[in-house]
């Protein structure tokens, strides 16, 4: 079996989206199995030109366990999960998920090479954008697609029965996730303002300056079994020293 360069790859690629000829055709002239010129091509609607350069194969245990989980949510093949991330094989994916299910987490970890960094060069690292193509990039790939699942799944739940999605349902549910994700990647999702979620942050903390109100009309609707209305319950409250509006009530 030929090893084909990156340049092989994209030639390959671009070959087919002229239109002109089938994968098929493609992997015959090229003697390759037309698996990879799919895959290949699967690649490259995921990463553009950056889908052939070369991959990081030393994977971390959150990186591993992103992945697994990213097919179980999404449905994805060991295919589609391999172009997404940019993973040289697909039997490496399926490695990683016997191991899981054999032998656990510890199965997963993977082992350091190489003399241990210095504390001083990992934090000034880990300060950095990671590199594109990287395990670390990968990882925070992994983050954001688990955000966005986490983020339509709740507005699903929050929306309204006409299957309406409001502007209220958005920003609750950025409250519900703000202490699991960024709530600056989360208002970006929602297309709404930092500065509309922080004064939602303040009207959810604020103490309720009818809390004893509302406990008070509850004692009078159930005192009275469910049968007074609105304008009763405010008479009653009248009577008990409350005067209170009836739209209130």
């Amino acid at each position: 079996m030929f090893k084909y360069t990156a340049e092989d790859k994209l030639k390959a690629v671009e070959r087919y989206l002229n239109g002109r000829e089938s994968a098929n055709e493609i992997a015959k002239f090229l003697e390759a199995d037309h698996k990879a010129i799919l895959k290949w091509i699967k690649q490259y609607e995921y990463h553009g030109v950056e889908a052939f350069s070369q991959p990081y194969t030393n994977y971390t245990l959150t990186f591993k366990l992103g992945v697994l989980n990213f097919m179980i949510e999404n449905g994805t093949s060991l295919n589609e999960t391999t172009a997404i991330f940019k993973i040289p094989v697909p039997s490496t994916i399926s490695v990683w998920r016997k191991q899981n299910e054999t032998k656990g987490l510890n199965a997963l970890q993977s082992k350091k090479k190489g003399r241990p960094s210095k504390k001083k060069e990992f934090n000034k690292q880990s300060k950095q954008a990671p590199v594109e193509g990287s395990t670390e990039a990968l990882e925070a790939r992994i983050k954001q697609l688990e955000m966005e699942n986490k983020y339509l799944k709740k507005v699903e739940c929050h929306s309204s029965t006409q299957g309406k999605i409001t502007k209220q349902d958005t920003e609750k549910v950025v409250y519900e996730l703000r202490h699991k994700y960024l709530v600056k990647a989360l208002v970006k999702l929602a297309g709404i303002p930092r500065s509309a979620h922080y004064i939602l942050v303040k009207c959810m903390n604020r103490p309720d300056p009818n809390a004893d109100l509302k406990v008070e009309i509850k004692a009078i609707y159930e005192e009275h079994e469910g049968r007074y209305g609105y304008r009763r319950i405010r008479d009653e409250l009248a009577n008990r020293g409350q005067k209170v509006n009836h739209k209130e009530v």
